[in-house]
């Protein structure tokens, strides 16, 4: 733990303690510690802040990266590129086009779902007219 972001939770403080915050086994690890009491409520809003500080969740910087907040979006993009994965493995195996295809369509269903365009079997006949793969 000591080389993790961590937060100590000592729970219950409604009841009597039996480990203080002060104990020298928690001073060591060097983690916040935060005294709440999940059945009161106690001490939950400074958790929350702690937990927003100590992932920078108030600052999101967009500079050149990407962020996917829809977990739906997450599972389709993820199938997008297995799908990829299956593609090139079948060009490298020299599948036949039609066999190709079928994962491209794929691929391609896979972001139309998320971006709202369909794709239809003009958009994959345009794809392979640009392609001189090798029989």
């Amino acid at each position: 733990m000591k080389e993790k972001k961590s937060i100590i939770l000592l729970n219950k403080t409604d009841l009597e303690a039996h480990l203080q915050e002060n104990d020298p086994r928690l001073q060591k690890l060097n983690s916040k510690i935060i005294k709440i009491s999940a059945l009161n409520y106690q001490g939950i809003v400074e958790l929350q802040e702690e937990i927003t500080k100590m992932f920078n969740l108030n600052e999101i910087n967009l500079d050149n990266e990407i962020i996917i907040t829809n977990i739906r979006h997450k599972n389709l993009i993820t199938k997008a590129i297995e799908n990829v994965r299956k593609t090139k493995e079948t060009i490298n195996k020299k599948m036949p086009l039609d066999i190709i295809a079928i994962f491209i369509k794929d691929i391609l269903e896979d972001l139309g779902n998320i971006t709202g365009e369909i794709v239809n079997e003009d958009i994959i006949n345009e794809i392979f007219a640009k392609f001189c793969l090798g029989k």
